[in-house]
């Protein structure tokens, strides 16, 4: 029911390659994406606070893509709440979740000393 990973716990790492600092990652246990996102669980997705757009209910009709590692999750949703135009579409939810990120999947620049010689 709950993910497994070196990134995740208490004994998580605090820094990547290169000495990287990492940012704050989950010390409690985290449910599994597919737990998350199961059949017939509801989310509410609000949208920018700079936004005028009503926000969406929609209800998981199946996981298309999900998981710890994932850096999107796809979800196949119904929309039960929101715009007259997008009641009862199936729509391919596609979303970044920061929980499920492993930091071993992001890029990472390592940051080198440059030496510059000036000639006068």
């Amino acid at each position: 029911m709950y993910e497994s990973s070196k990134y995740i716990g208490v004994a998580a790492p605090k820094t990547y390659y290169h000495n990287i600092r990492l940012p704050s990652l989950p010390t409690n246990p985290v449910v599994r994406a597919f737990w998350q996102y199961r059949p017939d669980e509801v989310l509410d997705l609000n949208p920018l606070s700079d936004s005028n757009k009503s926000p969406l209910k929609v209800r998981v009709i199946r996981p298309l893509k999900c998981g710890y590692g994932c850096k999107v999750q796809s979800i196949l949703v119904t929309v039960e709440e929101g715009p007259w135009d997008m009641l009862g579409l199936e729509l391919v939810l596609r979303c970044f979740d920061t929980l499920y990120v492993s930091p071993s999947l992001l890029d990472v620049i390592p940051y080198r000393k440059l030496s510059f010689s000036s000639s006068a």
